[in-house]
């Protein structure tokens, strides 16, 4: 314990420590960690952001944030940490937009708490986000690609558009191929969102038949419309939602990209535990290695007449070859303990060629 007390000093942290050449001086940072909080809009690597929120980027950039946000954003500003609290949940009360969140995290005057606590909600906001839904009874047609209407629902905007027996082949000019499309496509647009429909629809005639080809099969008209979406809690009260494996991926990625964008990027600082972590390893000598250890005892063997190979000794000294190699590299280790590991690997295969 006071071994580590003294370590954690800044003055013995401070001091020069002779180690192996190669090792690093442990020194504490001198300057405290700034990380910068504008926003990291970068206009080509952002291009994907956009595109997957059907957002204008310049109409973003030139939208006013009505007072009563700057208000709140203002109050996340305190050094009162329920002031900044409050504000976090007013900014909620508010029930402000995707793209108002959006135009106030593209503002460059942010500090690290305000981007990170708009973040938070926006990120809530999208994996919440309500799903939309057309109103359809549907059958994956396994003659053709596409989605087959099997019956519209009631109340629901398919009721104006649709009609059973149609097949739907393309929405928003994304290709339709079964039911697993359709629920991806739909559900991760919002209710109220305009989506373009292509149909093919079969043709009748006076009789209501379906009329058919040369081939035998029914001729159809292709058919285009633009359909309001409804909502799935509406389809949750018919009994009818089905859901996508997609749909959480097409979220999860929308929430990447965002994070990406107007989140702080990543510093890595050396840290005390780090510098804890690697004084052991400073100018330890690689005879303390519990490899290079068993070695030295099989070496004593041999110098003293007896059989060093004996209990499995080439089982035993594979492994640990294999084990030291892993240990070198585990990124996850210390660069003081890898350059430790490095030498004993060296020391090891020294020892080993010499008897």
């Amino acid at each position: 314990m006071l071994l580590l007390l003294i370590l954690v000093s800044v003055g013995a942290l401070s001091c020069p420590l002779h180690g192996q050449e190669g090792d690093a001086v442990p020194v504490l940072p001198q300057d405290p960690l700034r990380i910068t909080t504008q926003a990291t809009d970068d206009d080509e690597k952002n291009d994907e952001l956009y595109m997957a929120f059907r957002f204008d980027r310049n109409a973003l950039r030139a939208m006013v944030v009505p007072e009563r946000y700057r208000t709140v954003i203002e109050e996340m500003r305190s050094e009162d940490w329920a002031v900044r609290n409050e504000a976090s949940i007013r900014l909620e009360r508010l029930k402000p937009g995707l793209e108002l969140l959006f135009a106030i995290l593209l503002k460059d005057d942010l500090d690290l708490e305000q981007r990170s606590r708009v973040l938070r909600l926006l990120t809530r906001l999208i994996a919440e986000m309500p799903r939309g839904a057309v109103g359809i009874r549907m059958n994956t047609n396994f003659n053709q690609k596409g989605v087959l209407v099997t019956a519209v629902i009631p109340g629901l905007p398919a009721e104006k558009f649709l009609k059973a027996g149609d097949l739907i082949v393309a929405i928003d000019e994304a290709p339709v191929e079964n039911s697993e499309d359709l629920i991806a496509i739909v559900q991760s647009r919002k209710p109220g969102d305009r989506l373009s429909f292509v149909v093919a629809r079969p043709k009748r005639n006076p009789r209501g038949m379906d009329e058919l080809g040369a081939d035998g099969r029914p001729v159809t008209e292709q058919l285009e419309f633009v359909i309001p979406l409804g909502s799935v809690a509406e389809l949750d009260a018919n009994g009818s939602v089905a859901t996508s494996t997609r749909l959480d991926e097409v979220r999860k990625r929308k929430i990447r990209l965002v994070q990406q964008a107007f989140g702080p990027k990543p510093v890595r600082v050396r840290t005390p535990s780090v510098i804890i972590a690697e004084a052991p390893f400073i100018g330890r000598s690689p005879d303390t290695h519990p490899s290079v250890i068993w070695l030295l005892s099989r070496k004593e063997i041999a110098d003293a007449g007896g059989d060093p190979y004996s209990d499995g000794f080439e089982k035993r000294a594979a492994k640990y070859l294999q084990d030291m190699k892993a240990a070198i590299a585990d990124d996850d280790r210390t660069d003081a303990e890898r350059r430790w590991h490095r030498r004993s690997l060296e020391r090891f295969t020294s020892l080993r060629d010499s008897f």
